[in-house]
């Protein structure tokens, strides 16, 4: 039995030996842009804005990798509030400051040594560490939920020793810690980094 334990251990850390020989860190900045799934009603409504994304991801592996990573971000979305006693609308933007961890699954379809054209799928975690809020839209801070669960995908694109990636994040949990309007409004960002490749560079194209 502690034969066959000890081979089995050796024949694992043969095989993950090659993946992890293969580690990269990559420092990453860029911009998003974050909007609400709050639909449209008679007195409001959000449109997206930009923001700032900087981060750091640790890529493990060869062909197939994992990618997980921490980021800081500021994030906007504006509120456009109609105003029922007049024809006015009230432009609000509440900004936010998070930090979050994520971890992608990826594989390189294409995956020479200078050129890597990247696809991966993942969860991510977004914890908000401050809110502003411009104007009176008749919440508060703690009307706001501490974090959110996601589901992230991205394409990445490495030219030598750059990366460039783009990623799409659906956010599973509320906006609110309660109902709002009757809804049940998430966070969507769309996020654009750009990166450079510390680490080895692989030579082989497997």
């Amino acid at each position: 039995m502690k034969k066959l334990f000890f081979t089995t251990l050796t024949i694992i850390l043969l095989g993950i030996t090659p993946s992890i020989a293969q580690f990269q860190i990559i420092p990453q900045l860029g911009l998003n842009l974050t909007r609400s799934t709050l639909k449209p009603s008679d007195i409001i409504r959000t449109k997206g804005a930009y923001g700032v994304t900087v981060g750091c991801d640790f890529r493990i592996g060869k062909r197939f990798y994992l990618q997980p990573g921490a980021y800081f971000l500021t994030s906007r979305t504006v509120y456009l509030v109609d105003k029922i006693s007049s024809t006015t609308t009230t432009r609000v933007p509440v900004d936010r400051y998070l930090a979050g961890v994520k971890l992608w699954g990826g594989f390189k379809i294409i995956n020479a040594k200078n050129l890597k054209l990247r696809i991966a799928l993942g969860p991510s975690y977004d914890f908000y560490l401050k809110t502003n809020l411009h104007d009176d839209l008749n919440f508060s801070q703690s009307d706001f939920n501490n974090g959110s669960f996601n589901v992230d995908g991205n394409l990445g694109l490495d030219f030598w020793r750059i990366s460039l990636d783009a990623a799409y994040t659906f956010g599973l949990s509320k906006t609110f810690s309660s109902d709002y309007l009757s809804q049940k409004p998430k966070y969507q960002r769309f996020t654009v980094t750009l990166g450079f490749i510390i680490g080895r560079l692989s030579k082989k194209i497997i």
